[in-house]
Parts: C-alpha cells; sequence; structure tokens
C-alpha cells in the first residue's frame, strides 16, 4: 500500500491520460521535473494501492487554486500573441498566474473549453504555480455593424449586377474587398489580399489570418428612370426646338440624371430610337455600359381640342356661307389664332393667321415653323 506521513493529491490530465498529482513533504530535490516535489500515479489503475482504504473526505473542490491577477494588464501582450497566431475562425487563450506578467497562451483550438485548457497548461507548465483564465475568444467578426458598414462600403465599389466579396481578420480590423462581373474564383481570392496584408504589416503566422465575411450580388440598378418630374425641363426644351409635325425625344440615365433630347427628328420612330453617345458615356462609370434610354418622345403639335375650341366658335362665326376657315395653335397649345371668308381651302391654309401665330411663339421663345392648322372647314 502506499504510505507517507504528508501526501496531497490533485487530479490531472495529460494527453487525455488521467493521473493523481502527488506531493510528498521529501521536499522539491526530488520528483517530477515538470513539477518538483511530486510524482505522477496513473488513475484508475489501482497502482501502488491508492485505492485500498481510501479515506473519504467530505468535500473536495478540483479548481484552480491560483489567485487570479487583478491589479495590473501585464498579461496582455500574450492576447495579442495569441491573436497573431490563431487561424480565422479557431479559438485562443491566455491564462496568467497571480504575478500578472506571468502567462501563457494558446491557439488554433477548436473550441474555448480547449483552448482554455491549454492555455493553464502552458502557464502551470511555465511558471510552476496554478494559473487563471483572464480572456478568452474567437478569432471571427460578428460586429453587425462593422459588417453593415463593409456591406456598403463594398457596394458603393462594385458595378449594379456583379457579385462580391469581402475579408477581414479575427479582430474585425481592416476589410479587404473583390468585386467582377462573374468570377467567383477571382472574387474569393480577397483572403489571399488579406492574409498578405496581415503579414506584411504585422507579422501574423495565423494560416489563414482573414476569413470571408460576407458575399453577394450588388442590386441590378434600376434600368430606366420613371420619375416624369425629373426631365420635364428636358422634354419642354426638346419640344420647344422642334418644328411643327416634327418629333423630339428625351434620353436620360437610370437616375434621370444625365439628360439628352434630340429634336426636328423626321419621324417618331427616328426619334424614339434616338441614344447620344455623351449621355451613355456619362453613365458608364456608375451604371455600366449602354445604360442611357429613351424615357419621352412626341410629335411637335397640338392636338388638345379643348384648347382651340373658343378660337373655333369664333372662326366659324364670322364666316359667311360658302367660305372657308381655320384655326391655328402653337405646338404647346398655349396660342391660338383663327382665319375667315377664304374663298379656298389652299388659301385659307396659307393665311395671315398662321404667319401670326409662328411671329407670336417666337417671340415667346420657340422655335421657328411652331405653329400649324388644328381645325378647318368651309361653312355651309
Amino acid at each position: 500500500a502506499f504510505r507517507h506521513r504528508r501526501v496531497r493529491l490533485r487530479h490531472r490530465q495529460r494527453q487525455s491520460v488521467p493521473y493523481w498529482l502527488v506531493r510528498a513533504a521529501w521536499g522539491s530535490s526530488w520528483g517530477d521535473s515538470s513539477y518538483p516535489g511530486h510524482f505522477r500515479i496513473k488513475r484508475g489503475a489501482g497502482l501502488a494501492g491508492i485505492t485500498f482504504n481510501p479515506l473519504t473526505i467530505k468535500s473536495v473542490s478540483l479548481k484552480s487554486s491560483a489567485s487570479k491577477c487583478t491589479t495590473s494588464t501585464a498579461w496582455t501582450p500574450g492576447v495579442y500573441s495569441a491573436w497573431k497566431t490563431t487561424s480565422y475562425n479557431k479559438y485562443w487563450s491566455v491564462a496568467a498566474t497571480g504575478a500578472c506578467n506571468q502567462y501563457g497562451y494558446s491557439y488554433n483550438a477548436a473550441d474555448k473549453a480547449s483552448a482554455e485548457k491549454s492555455a493553464l497548461d502552458a502557464c502551470t507548465a511555465g511558471f510552476k504555480v496554478p494559473c487563471a483564465i483572464m480572456r478568452s475568444g474567437q478569432a471571427t467578426c460578428t460586429n453587425a455593424t462593422r459588417i453593415a458598414d463593409l456591406k456598403a462600403w463594398v457596394e458603393a465599389k462594385a458595378q449594379p449586377g456583379q457579385i462580391y466579396a469581402v475579408a477581414i481578420n479575427g479582430t474585425c480590423g481592416t476589410g479587404y474587398g473583390r468585386w467582377s462581373s462573374s468570377d467567383w474564383s477571382y472574387v474569393n481570392d480577397v483572403v489571399k489580399d488579406c492574409n498578405a496584408d496581415m503579414l506584411a504589416k504585422y507579422g501574423t503566422s495565423a494560416s489563414p489570418a482573414c476569413g470571408i465575411i460576407l458575399s453577394g450580388k450588388k442590386p441590378a440598378a434600376v434600368t430606366k428612370c420613371t420619375d416624369s418630374s425629373k426631365w420635364q425641363t428636358s422634354r419642354t426644351a426638346a419640344i420647344s426646338n422642334t418644328y411643327w409635325g416634327y418629333s423630339w425625344a428625351v434620353t436620360t440615365d437610370p437616375r434621370c440624371g444625365n439628360q439628352w433630347y434630340t429634336y426636328n427628328q423626321p419621324t417618331l420612330d427616328a426619334a424614339k430610337n434616338y441614344y447620344p453617345d455623351k449621355c451613355n458615356a456619362a453613365a458608364a462609370p456608375t451604371f455600366g455600359a449602354n445604360a442611357c434610354s429613351v424615357v419621352d418622345f412626341g410629335t411637335a403639335q397640338c392636338t388638345d381640342s379643348t384648347t382651340w375650341q373658343n378660337a373655333l366658335v369664333l372662326a366659324k362665326d364670322k364666316t359667311s356661307s360658302g367660305k372657308y376657315w381655320a384655326v391655328f395653335s402653337d405646338k404647346l397649345c398655349t396660342y391660338r389664332w383663327y382665319s375667315y371668308n377664304y374663298a379656298s381651302e389652299e388659301s385659307v391654309k396659307a393665311a395671315t393667321g398662321l404667319t401670326t401665330c409662328n411671329t407670336n411663339a417666337t417671340a415667346r421663345g420657340l422655335s421657328a415653323y411652331s405653329c400649324g392648322i388644328v381645325a378647318y372647314g368651309k361653312k355651309w
């Protein structure tokens, strides 16, 4: 049987082998080199008769008797060392003695419990006194605000419809981004950018030091401006410069910013198919190639009959039986003129009323030939 006048037992485990750490009264000049004054007995094997006639103690605590450091942060360099050597998503821990400046750390652990156990073992083995856990963590970025900021940043860099990825180290430090139209292999290699920079700037030996914190696709841009109030000035300018009976069109980028118009096109189809290179060139940095589209078009003439009804009534009333009358309007339907008592259709169409209408339209800033006939006839 195991006999000694003074024995203290502690439960330990090394490389998955449980054992009793036994301390006797023979001093520190003998015993295990890692634990002077102690020796180990494999637990559960009944060695040295340790299981015969055991003394049952009412209450046994297996907690560390370490005096935790509370007066200094001298152990924090261990945190930095642990961070530098812990791969992304792995765990680390730092343990210290009561002296604070004596510490051990662990890195690349599969879970928090394993990290803390390894840190305690490292500290205890190094300083031969009990140690306590000071800090533990996982090398990953979970800060929601930081991630949201990085998403806003990368989507501001990427073009609409492009894919992207952002890499970051385990302390939520600098973000690194890549984007592409469709090459995921290139985009995901952003981790290499982050790893290389961590090594160059901080001497980080973790592999990998970084991980992809987010990836996705920037929403496609609005393909067409749909707010007509945004292009009214361009619309008015296009109509104002277009001769009566000719066509016009307004072209904008998807956000209604870059605007261009064409006028005096011979047909409506010709106006609708007008896509100015200048609009596309200005929009390309933000929206990509050929981003502009035609948002409004028409023919320069007044088709609202309610605007010329009074002039029509007056023209008819003043025309004698068997004679011709005509009503003229500018293309914006804002000015009317009429002629009456002409002997033929040809003569009334060429009447001074048309000239008078054009003169007044030009005086108000419209182009030449801004007026046309909106109604004519013969009084019976």
